[in-house]
């Protein structure tokens, strides 16, 4: 009688340890996910900000051929040139950044969408998983393995009774 009530009590506490691990990997997933959608928020916030100093900046004239009557008119356009080149080489440096912000971009949202995807199987598995843990969750309960008792002090204390009165009274606690 003691071995049956000790195997139920073992395979309850199995689903218990099933089904907090069940929910920790969920609640890790859910973390994962939170953090990775703030990281892809700001992506796309920086991706914003460098489009509209770009915007800002506009167009970039690409006539140089203004060199060739400096001798001729005497006018010599340099710090216009030299404007137009550090203008220029802000553009071509904030282009770089912007593909580099936007290829970031698509590796956080595939992330997301991958955290979202196993989020949901998980979800799944527990929902088919769950079935009839009412026993084993009242079990787990009534232990309090935590405070009080292991496993294996559980199992020495039952398997140490001997009056027929005890075990009973166990099982029906149980």
């Amino acid at each position: 009688k003691v071995d049956s009530v000790l195997d139920g009590i073992t395979r309850d506490m199995q689903i218990v340890d099933a089904a907090g691990a069940q929910l920790e990997s969920l609640q890790k997933l859910n973390q994962d996910l939170e953090i990775a959608e703030k990281k892809l928020d700001e992506t796309v916030h920086q991706e914003t900000e460098v489009k509209s100093q770009l915007e800002a900046m506009g167009p970039v004239d690409q006539d140089d051929d203004d060199d060739d009557d400096d001798e001729l008119f005497k006018d010599d356009d340099d710090e216009e040139n030299e404007e137009k080149k550090i203008k220029r080489e802000k553009r071509v440096t904030l282009e770089k950044h912007l593909a580099t912000i936007q290829a970031l971009l698509q590796d956080r949202s595939e992330k997301v969408s991958e955290l979202r995807n196993q989020l949901e199987r998980a979800r799944t598995q527990a929902e088919e998983g769950s079935g009839d843990r009412g026993p084993a969750v009242r079990v787990a309960r009534k232990i309090c393995r935590e405070r009080l008792w292991n496993d294996e002090d559980l199992v020495e204390y039952l398997a140490g009774l001997t009056d027929v009165r005890h075990i009973l009274d166990d099982h029906v606690y149980l």
